[in-house]
């Protein structure tokens, strides 16, 4: 699979700027990574086409003015530099690409066909430390991953990639200061447990990819950069159990499902924080093979109150990325409706 970025430039420069093109994220199916372009000109307007290789000749996509063809090619985002000539896209990695496979990019100014460095990766699935986590010593708040990011009580970082085959990534967050900061994380398997580390804070990308492996001999002991690892236990959902609905259907949530009278949804990921489960409905379901959001609230009192926000997105990233109930109206603030109490 070939992602290429055309760029379209109006007025063209006199001198071609030198296009560089920086990736975030690990190519995963169905989920997002964001791009990166340095070297535009301010207003410069940029457009994405996905095919599966720069071609001379090929049909050029109609939205945009001019651009070098691509085979098979179509437009799937576009952007607009900004003063400083940068623009940032984020683009979803087709659910059809092979884990396995390679993901390349590469940066295009059509009026002058100057390319920058093309980029191939290894579409990976998940990051191998996908999940909720405790720390069952207490020493560290409840921890997120996913291939986007992590998140704890102190800060939400981004995964700017990983390795699953080398078991480590890169993760950055822009600091108070408006400053971007960086650590290197490893993981391993070990007695039994998971174990994770990460490094102290760098500022530059440059510094946090010199810095070697952690030792993985003893991670219970130490090797974490001067320190033990950090051991990671399975978390539940907030509202894990067995419940009722007002109309008496059965209501049961654990972290690998989620079921409402018989029909189940088996869960890919939750978040206590966000206080939302997506799940794909199992076979034998009305809507079998399309994905469902949950999201849930605790009132005033300790009650447990749901919303399903939707149950039949085509893909995991679209209910994801469906808006989530406001648990400021109970009354209508579930798809315009009340949300649904569990006893």
């Amino acid at each position: 699979m070939l992602v290429t970025i055309l760029l379209s430039s109006a007025p063209a420069l006199a001198v071609p700027p030198t296009l560089i093109l920086d990736v975030f994220g690990t190519p995963v199916p169905g989920e997002p990574i964001r791009l990166r372009f340095w070297g535009l000109a301010p207003g410069d307007v940029g457009g994405l086409v996905g095919g599966d290789a720069v071609v001379a000749g090929a049909t050029c996509p109609a939205a945009l003015p001019f651009c070098l063809d691509v085979a098979n090619g179509h437009l799937v985002g576009s952007g607009t530099a900004d003063a400083a000539g940068a623009m940032e896209v984020q683009v979803l990695v087709p659910v059809s690409a092979a884990v396995g496979s390679t993901a390349a990019y590469q940066g295009v100014e059509p009026a002058t066909s100057e390319v920058s460095p093309a980029f191939g990766y290894r579409v990976s699935d998940h990051v191998d430390v996908f999940g909720v986590w405790d720390d069952p010593s207490g020493a560290t708040s409840q921890l997120e991953i996913d291939d986007q990011g992590l998140l704890d009580d102190i800060r939400a970082t981004d995964l700017s990639d990983f390795d699953n085959t080398a078991d480590m990534g890169f993760s950055t967050w822009i600091g108070p200061n408006n400053h971007a900061y960086w650590e290197r994380l490893d993981w391993t398997s070990s007695g039994g447990s998971t174990w994770l580390c990460r490094s102290l804070q760098q500022v530059s990308e440059q510094q946090v990819r010199m810095l070697g492996p952690a030792d993985r001999t003893s991670p219970s002991t130490g090797g974490c950069h001067g320190g033990p690892w950090t051991e990671l236990s399975p978390a539940a959902p907030e509202i894990a159990g067995p419940w009722t609905d007002p109309q008496g259907h059965a209501v049961v949530v654990d972290a690998s499902a989620f079921s409402v009278g018989g029909a189940t949804w088996t869960t890919s990921r939750f978040s206590n924080r966000e206080r939302t489960m997506i799940g794909r409905a199992d076979p034998g379901s009305p809507v079998a093979g399309r994905w469902a959001r949950l999201d849930w609230t605790v009132d005033r009192s300790g009650g447990v109150l749901v919303c399903p926000t939707t149950v039949a997105a085509a893909t995991e990233w679209q209910a994801r990325s469906t808006p989530a109930a406001d648990p400021t109206d109970l009354a209508r603030g579930c798809r315009g409706g009340s949300w649904t109490t569990l006893r």
